[in-house]
């Protein structure tokens, strides 16, 4: 949707200020005007600072001595640098920001601003008639940065509606090229981009004598768009121009007033004067009611010239809308500001406000239309859309609201076969109370079926597919997994005694193999609950070193183990452990459960901390990291680490779940629990190099591959691709794996547990972590507007169609919704963030199909 805004700033000055400024918004597709009044007080410093600006400008050029196309004068002011007229620059900015800030203005500016979106193009006409005040640079009004599909446009006070005839159809936009003067520039750069347009018949003459010139503008098949390049100026009044047209003649527009009103007659919608000083040449050209121009604000280099042509040519013939064409070229010449500084203040556009601004299609196919006869649908069309235009023009030039009627006429029932589907977007600020009603009550109903648990299941699939969808990420190489296989166990030349995996002549001689890879620690995640057979005393004094971690299992009577395993006697009770887990409903195992709160002294297993928590610790002290407790009560302890990669003073904290963390809702929180990270790979089991004992045992892995493998973590555990021990567990990654490998070994879930705490504080590899419950809740109605929104659209287009067309739209706005939803969510995961993903695509199909269910059969919107 295109808007309009024009300011009248009446007869004012900046000597006096500008008592009564009226500001008109024109919605151009709904014949909608609104009026706002303010004004401006005097500012006569602008046009002194301004002028300053001109001087530093024009001798800044003639220092550069760069460019011919330049037609600068004597000048009072030498030896200029860059850095001043920067500095000078960024002052004229300043000030007529304050100019527009003023609290006689603050009232239009704050209305504008509320009626208008960011999204929307808008078209801004200054219309003024004080010669100083139109030279004034508005593109630097600080509304056009927050409104970047913006562009200013200056008027005169006076203008009329144009009215041409239909013309024969060419299907091309006819363009008349005037290569005037071309003394010391380059005109045939001009016209090699004037010749590139596509669906473009081009007529040039070049440097022609003024009665060739009269010749080609009266031509009867009429031009779209008229082109100069060459010298130029304005008179010193700002009211009259001359272009010289060759090396002896200079004309002015009254010289050529009868010629270039038939041209406008004839169909002549934009000229460009693509040369110096030019609002002189727009102040008569305006009088003549020339639909749109663009000219330069003051002398021009050549090549930024052909610069803007170029940018602006491409831009408008690719599609954009004159306006936006413009702005993208200017804005396009400020890269070039090194060699030529206040390039990008140059161009102008100088607006008919009775005429729309045509586009480049509009401009080829408006001879097409033209060219069919005897259809009466094509005259009604024809004769509506006149009708429409002159009610604005008479509206934006006589400032009153001319509103159309509620019956239509019978030439507007007949100019089409089918309504406008457009959505006015201001009806998103009419109906805002049905918008939040909606959309609150849709978050309610599903932030209450998510408080009840009831979606908590399908929150946890969703973050597995996440989770499986994360790309792959290397072994990590800190670990070495050292697996006790069914043919390991099998094979033994001793078989073990008290139902052990592994005998004490097996576990002698690979802790005496394990010596050689140096290991800083070794993590034995198999149970022992008997002790050494005395002839073995080589395996007690193994198991007794300080390096080396044992496990026993903690009684869980609700799984019917009321008694739990002991430990290993042998292993000193400082590096007891335990390696329970917390399964999800379903078995999966999403949770790394780090500490207990409080062991009961009467169990088996008194052990406080997980394996993966005491070995990751153990080998972060090896490397003089410190950690600790951030409170002093057990309820509240949250285990934090010395992060020294991320910065002096930095930590990491493990941040424990409660019951209500992320998709969880009354989830068991028992102890200290944080999310467990998987390690991305396509098996669980790829988290690092794997071996088996058989390996270890026979001496079939390289020595200098068993060098590479010095100085690690050392987990030793029972593992295999068929096994029914219970230490087996269900991933987040298990429906992607075959049926052989859907459970993933203890010992390989000790080592992700591992991993992810030395990651998080040497490779500053992200914890799992979650919003605050009202950041979720945010989030959540967020979405819950975006499917309101689209439903509103969706239901005002339905009741337009008449039909279930619609439907598509519907599906496909959703589905794109649901999509960008789906990124956002897969975004934040990768870098460690679980955010709500079911119940926002819950609420935006809801609000979505609830919405249009509303407009379209209970006629609300107000009757869009």
């Amino acid at each position: 949707m295109s808007q309009l805004v024009v300011l009248k700033l009446g007869n004012g000055n900046c000597q006096e200020g500008f008592p009564t400024v009226i500001a008109q918004l024109w919605e151009t597709d709904h014949r909608n005007l609104m009026q706002f009044t303010g004004g401006l007080p005097a500012a006569p410093e602008l046009p002194l600072l301004y002028k300053r600006w001109q001087l530093m400008y024009a001798a800044l050029y003639r220092g550069f001595s760069c460019d011919r196309r330049l037609e600068i004068n004597q000048v009072s002011i030498t030896n200029v640098s860059q850095a001043e007229f920067r500095n000078l620059s960024q002052q004229l900015e300043e000030q007529i920001n304050t100019w527009l800030n003023a609290e006689e203005f603050r009232n239009i500016e704050w209305r504008v601003r509320t009626k208008l979106m960011p999204s929307e193009e808008i078209r801004v006409i200054i219309e003024a008639e004080d010669h100083q005040v139109r030279r004034f640079p508005w593109h630097l009004w600080r509304l056009f940065e927050d409104y970047p599909l913006t562009e200013v446009a200056l008027s005169s006070q006076e203008y009329e509606p144009v009215t041409t005839p239909d013309r024969e159809s060419t299907g091309q936009v006819r363009v008349l090229g005037i290569l005037g003067n071309s003394q010391g520039i380059e005109v045939e750069k001009d016209r090699a981009l004037l010749e590139q347009l596509p669906e473009a018949e081009t007529v040039f003459v070049v440097q022609p004598q003024r009665q060739e010139l009269n010749h080609q503008l009266w031509d009867q098949q009429g031009w779209d768009i008229l082109f100069f390049a060459g010298h130029s100026k304005s008179g010193p009044d700002g009211k009259t121009g001359y272009i010289s047209i060759n090396q002896t003649d200079s004309l002015t527009i009254s010289q050529l007033k009868h010629a270039l009103r038939t041209a406008i007659t004839n169909g002549l919608r934009l000229a460009i004067f693509n040369s110096c000083d030019g609002l002189g040449l727009a102040r008569e050209l305006a009088d003549l009611h020339i639909p749109q121009l663009i000219v330069m604000r003051e002398p021009v280099p050549d090549r930024v010239a052909q610069e803007f042509l170029k940018c602006f040519l491409r831009a408008f013939a690719g599609g954009k809308s004159l306006y936006l064409a413009v702005r993208e070229a200017r804005e396009r010449l400020q890269g070039w500001e090194d060699n030529y500084p206040g390039a990008s203040w140059l161009p102008v556009i100088c607006q008919n406000p009775a005429v729309v601004p045509p586009t480049w299609q509009q401009l080829r196919d408006r001879n097409k239309l033209a060219s069919v006869s005897g259809s009466s649908r094509q005259a009604h069309g024809s004769q509506t859309s006149t009708d429409a235009q002159h009610m604005m023009r008479l509206a934006v030039a006589g400032g009153q609201a001319l509103l159309p009627s509620t019956s239509p006429s019978a030439s507007d029932q007949t100019s089409s076969d089918k309504p406008s589907h457009s959505f006015p977007m201001r009806s998103l600020w009419r109906d805002r109370v049905l918008l939040l009603k909606a959309s609150v009550f849709a978050m309610a109903l599903v932030m209450g079926l998510r408080w009840l648990g009831l979606l908590e299941g399908l929150e946890l699939k969703a973050f597995d597919q996440l989770m499986r969808q994360r790309p792959d990420e290397r072994r990590d190489e800190r670990l070495l997994i050292v697996k006790a296989t069914p043919e390991d166990i099998k094979n033994q030349e001793q078989q073990p005694k008290h139902g052990a995996s592994l005998s004490d002549d097996t576990l002698t001689r690979l802790f005496e193999k394990l010596q050689e890879y140096e290991p800083i620690t070794i993590g034995l995640d198999i149970y022992r609950d008997f002790p050494v057979d005395p002839a073995y005393p080589k395996l007690a004094t193994y198991l007794g070193q300080k390096n080396l971690f044992g496990i026993c299992k903690v009684k869980d009577a609700k799984a019917g183990d009321t008694e739990g395993i002991s430990p290993p006697l042998e292993i000193r009770p400082d590096r007891i452990s335990f390696s329970d887990a917390l399964p999800d409903q379903g078995g999966i195992l999403r949770r790394h459960l780090l500490s207990l709160d409080s062991p009961d002294l009467t169990d088996k297993c008194t052990a406080k901390n997980n394996l993966s928590l005491l070995l990751a610790l153990y080998y972060l002290h090896g490397k003089g990291i410190e950690w600790g407790y951030t409170s002093n009560q057990a309820s509240n302890q949250e285990l934090w680490i010395d992060a020294p990669d991320l910065g002096k003073g930095k930590t990491v904290v493990l941040k424990q779940l409660n019951s209500y963390t992320g998709g969880y809702h009354r989830v068991d929180a028992a102890g200290r629990q944080i999310l467990l990270n998987y390690r991305s790979h396509r098996s669980p089991e790829d988290i690092a190099l794997t071996v088996s004992v058989g390996d270890i045992l026979n001496d079939e892995i390289p020595a200098q591959r068993r060098s590479q493998l010095k100085g690690r973590i050392i987990l030793v555990g029972v593992a295999g691709a068929i096994n029914t021990s219970s230490d087996y567990w269900l991933t987040p990654y298990s429906p992607s794996q075959p049926l052989s490998h859907k459970r993933t070994p203890g010992v390989v879930i000790q080592g992700h547990m591992v991993s992810q705490i030395l990651s998080a504080v040497l490779d500053n590899r992200p914890l799992l972590w979650v919003w605050s419950e009202s950041t979720e809740v945010l989030w959540i109605w967020g979405w819950s507007v975006v499917g309101s929104v689209i439903g509103l659209v969706m239901g005002f287009r339905s009741g337009q169609a008449r039909s279930m067309h619609f439907l598509s739209g519907l599906v496909i706005s959703t589905a794109v919704a649901l999509g960008g939803l789906y990124g956002i969510c897969y975004l934040f995961i990768l870098e460690g963030g679980w955010i709500p993903l079911v119940p926002s695509a819950m609420v935006l199909v809801l609000t979505s199909v609830g919405m249009v269910l509303v407009v379209r059969y209970t006629g609300c919107s107000n009757q869009m």
